[in-house]
């Protein structure tokens, strides 16, 4: 995983880009996400193309295939784990808002209790202020 390999004066990136490599190489990735704003033009490479030699992003894959993105005139772009633990069990390194360790604790954007429910066989956390039906 390779980030800001060529500046670019109007990438904007999410959280530190410097540190998506440590965050996501030689890793087994159950869940990620990766955001991809507008203007960012993304490209697939086999395994058997070359990499373009200017990018703002680019992820080679364990079967020699890469992702490719390349801002045009503007964009945005990140990288993060999506989960409450890290590969090791640990915590993910992240504050999670809407969570079982946020459950009956105010809300970060309004103070109202967040509240847990069952639904389809698991659990969702919300804020009734902030998230109305």
């Amino acid at each position: 995983m390779t980030a800001i390999n060529t500046p670019h004066k109007l990438a904007w990136y999410y959280g530190e880009p410097s540190k998506y490599s440590d965050l996501l190489n030689g890793k087994i990735i159950w869940k990620a996400s990766i955001l991809l704003g507008e203007g960012v033009g993304i490209r697939f490479y086999s395994n058997n193309e070359p990499r373009p030699i200017k990018h703002q992003f680019l992820i080679e894959f364990e079967n020699h295939t890469a992702m490719g993105a390349a801002i045009q005139m503007y964009g945005g772009m990140g990288s993060f784990l999506d989960g409450e633990l890290d590969l090791f069990g640990h915590a993910g390194g992240y504050k999670t808002i809407l969570c079982k360790n946020t459950v009956n604790k105010p809300c970060p954007a309004c103070g109202t209790i967040i509240k847990k429910e069952a639904y389809i066989g698991g659990s969702i956390y919300y804020c009734e202020k902030c998230q109305k039906l």
